[in-house]
């Protein structure tokens, strides 16, 4: 599957230039979880793109974005290294974690999010980390599951106003 996607599509590093596209990314991704209309999810967008840049600057921030044949954006995703509190028999202080990840309606089905969630991995990989971390939506769930992402005992307290 990966040559025949590879021959079709195009995955390639974001850049500085791509702040609007991961914004977009991030904006649709929680349109589709239902989590925030588009309008509340482009509210965020200016401080979104902020962060990113600092973090992109202090190579902290890592984009694998998709090019259809035509050199439109059609899928990706990001690695944010978040800082961690030390633990035992670990080298690094901070831990891969793969957010945004986004696929285009139509394209979907065609496997361009596991080859993001893959070449997120392997960049991990690479560069010595021994696991990548995320949040999964419903929708995305069954894809890190077969990449062999396991639960965790993370849990969450929302605070009322």
């Amino acid at each position: 599957m990966r040559s025949k996607l590879k021959e079709k599509f195009k995955v390639r590093r974001a850049t500085l230039k791509d702040l609007d596209i991961l914004a977009y990314q991030r904006r649709e991704m929680f349109s589709d979880m239902g989590i925030f209309s588009r309008k509340e999810a482009s509210s965020g967008d200016k401080e979104y793109v902020s962060w990113v840049r600092e973090k992109f600057k202090q190579g902290k921030y890592f984009g694998f974005l998709i090019e259809n044949g035509e050199g439109k954006v059609v899928s990706g995703g990001c690695l944010w290294l978040e800082e961690v509190q030390s633990r035992p028999l670990a080298k690094k202080k901070e831990v891969p974690y793969l957010l945004s990840v986004h696929t285009e309606k139509e394209y979907r089905g065609q496997g361009l999010a596991t080859l993001v969630v893959k070449e997120s991995i392997k960049w991990a990989k690479k560069h010595g980390y021994p696991r990548v971390e995320l949040h999964a939506s419903e929708q995305g769930e069954s894809v890190y599951k077969r990449l062999g992402f396991k639960h965790t005992k993370e849990m969450r307290y929302e605070i009322k106003k």
